[in-house]
């Protein structure tokens, strides 16, 4: 694991990805290959797909805040707590709002009004007074590739008074990463 020395609002980023392109970074295990299903068409289809692996398209809504220890993914109205096989890693805090593919083990299963609750505060929300126990769809995911975007590093006045970003990699600086280079990989 990465030592984490954001300040609140900072992304988190505790895992190194296990393989990386230009274009996205995987997290976990490099993702195998295969035509990914839609969220929505996985959950339609959840009584014959419990317990199975799912290779899985669908659009990070949230992460947990502490340490992106889990994810909630949706397509259409179709949502999925994520977490990650064994504890072994977890994805950048700032990864809300990409859409990913992710592999793992689905399943339907029992929740908690108290485990309900303690998800709302790792997501930094105030959990719901009214809260029953009932269900969650949930991935146990081995590998999860999360699209790149670059990286905003500062800004600079434009004529019209406007900000335009500058981002990694302009001009010729050197492209930097977010995580300590000292520390062995996670896995």
């Amino acid at each position: 694991m990465l030592a984490a020395s954001a300040g609140a609002d900072e992304p988190v980023r505790l895992s190194r990805p296990a393989a990386a392109s230009a274009e996205w970074e995987d997290f976990g295990a490099p993702l195998p290959d295969g035509e990914a299903r839609t969220l929505s068409a996985v959950v339609a289809d959840a009584d014959r797909l419990q317990g199975t692996e799912v290779l899985v398209a669908a659009e990070i809504v949230e992460v947990c805040r502490k340490k992106g220890c889990f994810l909630i993914a949706r397509d259409g109205e179709a949502t999925a707590r994520v977490t990650f096989r064994d504890y072994a890693f977890f994805v950048p805090t700032d990864a809300a709002g990409k859409q990913v593919v992710l592999s793992g083990t689905f399943e339907r299963r029992a929740l908690t009004a108290e485990q309900a609750a303690h998800y709302a505060e790792d997501l930094g929300q105030a959990p719901a007074t009214d809260l029953e126990d009932g269900f969650e769809f949930a991935i146990v995911a081995d590998a999860v590739r999360i699209p790149r975007v670059e990286t905003l590093i500062g800004l600079s006045g434009t004529s019209s008074g406007g900000w335009t970003p500058r981002r990694e990699g302009a001009k010729g600086r050197k492209k930097t990463t977010r995580f300590d280079e000292s520390q062995p990989p996670n896995r």
